[in-house]
């Protein structure tokens, strides 16, 4: 198993030819991102082999609890303008309106030597954040030497406190993750040497090792590798509690065209049918459906969908409306349902005076259970956002950080154009409403995470600094934003609930303020880089009030639309306002059946003590 290739076929059957130096990236392209000193395809993925799009079959949900409706039919993609919308540091309103946020601190153990910039972050179902940035050897010329030493870092955000964590012998910087069934994070790939050797500074190779984190040992352990490298590659937990991967370059820089999926105990299958030859291969945003099937979606307009099953399929999906969202952000805000926001419409051409004329402000949704899935333009953001985050509330609502509004440079990521201003999207009516201001600028390399007590954690950038940032700027710092929901007044209680949950089981959960409560919602944790977030999943459950005000909640009935592991759960009053998280699992009956049948209740984790 240690080779990856277990139930994988020969590299013929895949039609590639590997004759002196080994296969070189299979698309035309058409910009360099000096970012990372590696380059991107702008716009393969319009080039693609046309495809036909593929009908959805096999069982969907019946309702989902969210039915958003299309505000506009067409975009409007217009330059914000400050006299309409303040573009400024620290703008500030009433909280109860507009939200706020905690002013910079430090986001690094005190005292420790190296960079801690949050490039990658995940929160552990026990509530602590794990992050971490490039290899020391990120900006040097022997990169690619080891020891690659990453400044991995544990946050305790209920204390405020760091714990360390053993050194890795992998270079995990731009790598995938996901979580498995047992909470475990498990990282894919991420940077590494090239299989033949190269001068320079050239970081898009990709490692093949698998590294699985354990949060309750605080230890990691050498999963077995992968077929080929993934550097920038993608992974999510399926309802089967599989991890698929998808995505990345190779170790000699060339794309990774194939689809794996992981079983832990067992290793790796390579789907010999199924492959991604025909599409770009840095971070396709994936999405598992109710039916099974796996959606994506790419720079371009183009999507695809995998069947996961057997010897595997890909096929093209439905195009979106925008012609290119490269650098823009995507969420499954409720099963099957999909938002993409912002991006680059033209990446790698020559700036225009600061134009924000290749960056949009328009935002597409899709229903995949719908007859005949098609994207339909959204409401579109205030500001025209390229490199931000998209954060799933636990109102169901989405929030949007960070980004730059203005192409000042080949590669966007201009300081000039910063948009500090957060921008909550409403799924019931599709209007955006503009938040309070960030003080620092999150644009590439940034992170956002929804942490347990419903605010959200927004760090990382800076790294390369941008065009307009003074030299060797990183931002090392956090700042915290808590929604308006948490000023409409107290959070509801969550008294208990049980650890584990099995699909369709229907659990008790006591809270002194279960009169008031009118929504249940499930929130899967996040892990998240380069404006994706792999894990973050929201399903809203029913639930019924007993005499006693007991809540009797049912768990979901699909794996698909919820993956085995942890969730959180969160109380909604009449206000909206939720509750702190109840961490729980869930796990499919055979899985609870050899567990436990202990009592044990999850854990109610708070915020931080300070503000």
């Amino acid at each position: 198993m240690s080779d990856g290739s277990s139930g994988s076929p020969g590299r013929g059957s895949f039609g590639r030819v590997r004759a002196g130096k080994r296969r070189r990236r299979a698309f035309l392209v058409m910009a360099i991102e000096a970012l990372e000193g590696r380059r991107l395809l702008s716009s393969a993925g319009d080039r693609a082999v046309a495809l036909a799009a593929h009908p959805l079959s096999g069982p969907v949900a019946a309702q989902h609890a969210i039915t958003p409706r299309v505000a506009v039919a067409k975009p409007t993609d217009s330059a914000a303008s400050p006299a309409r919308v303040d573009l400024s540091r620290g703008q500030r309103g009433n909280p109860a309106v507009v939200g706020s946020w905690t002013p910079p601190r430090p986001f690094r153990p005190p005292g420790a030597p190296g960079t801690y910039v949050a490039i990658h972050m995940a929160l552990l179902p026990n509530g602590m954040v794990l992050t971490w940035p490039h290899d020391y050897n990120y900006f040097l010329k022997n990169r690619h030497a080891a020891p690659y030493t990453p400044d991995i870092m544990l946050w305790d955000p209920a204390t405020d406190t760091y714990k360390p964590l053993p050194v890795l012998p992998t270079n995990i910087f731009c790598s995938g993750a996901t979580f498995l069934p047992n909470g475990d994070l498990i990282i894919l790939g991420g940077h590494g040497p090239a299989a033949v050797p190269v001068s320079g500074l050239q970081t898009h190779y990709g490692n093949r090792f698998v590294e699985i984190y354990n949060y309750q040992t605080n230890t990691w352990t050498r999963g077995p590798n992968m077929a080929e490298g993934r550097y920038y590659g993608s992974a999510i937990t399926l309802g089967t509690g599989q991890v698929i991967a998808v995505g990345g370059y190779n170790e000699d820089g060339g794309n990774d065209p194939l689809i794996q999926i992981y079983t832990a105990g067992q290793g790796w299958r390579t789907l010999p049918s199924a492959n991604t030859t025909y599409y770009p291969d840095w971070y396709p945003q994936i999405y598992q459906l109710s039916n099974g099937q796996v959606f994506g979606t790419l720079p371009g307009r183009s999507t695809f969908l995998i069947n996961p099953n057997g010897a595997g399929q890909i096929v093209g999906g439905p195009a979106m409306n925008y012609p290119r969202r490269f650098y823009g952000s995507s969420v499954m805000y409720a099963p099957d349902q999909i938002l993409a926001i912002g991006g680059d419409s033209a990446p790698g051409e020559p700036p225009t005076g600061g134009s924000s004329r290749n960056i949009t402000n328009t935002a597409e949704i899709i229903n995949m259970d719908s007859p005949n899935p098609t994207w339909q333009y959204t409401g579109s953001m205030h500001y025209h956002r390229y490199l931000e985050n998209a954060t799933l509330l636990p109102d169901g609502t989405v929030l949007v950080t960070g980004g730059t509004s203005q192409q000042n440079d080949a590669n966007g990521n201009a300081l000039r154009g910063a948009v500090y201003a957060a921008e909550l999207w409403n799924p019931q009516t599709g209007q955006w409403t503009t938040m309070s201001s960030m003080k620092v600028p999150r644009m590439y390399h940034s992170t956002a995470l929804l942490l347990p007590d419903g605010r959200v954690l927004v760090a990382g950038g800076g790294e390369p600094q941008s065009t307009g940032e003074a030299t060797g700027t990183t931002h090392q710092n956090m700042q915290i934003f808590s929604p308006p929901y948490l000023f409409r007044g107290p959070q509801p209680v969550i008294s208990s609930a049980p650890a584990t949950a099995t699909y369709g089981q229907t659990i008790s959960v006591t809270s002194p303020d279960a009169a008031s409560i009118t929504t249940i919602n499930l929130v899967r944790p996040g892990a998240t880089t380069h404006g994706f977030n792999m894990t973050q999943r929201f399903v809203n459950v029913p639930f019924t009030r007993n005499a006693d005000g007991t809540l009797e909640v049912q768990m979901p009935t699909n794996p698909n639309d919820a993956p085995p592991g942890p969730w959180m759960l969160f109380l909604l009053n009449g206000q909206g306002v939720p509750s702190k998280a109840a961490m729980m699992f869930l796990e499919s009956n055979s899985a609870s059946a050899a567990s436990s049948s202990s009592s044990t209740q999850s854990q109610t984790i708070g915020g931080s003590s300070w503000s």
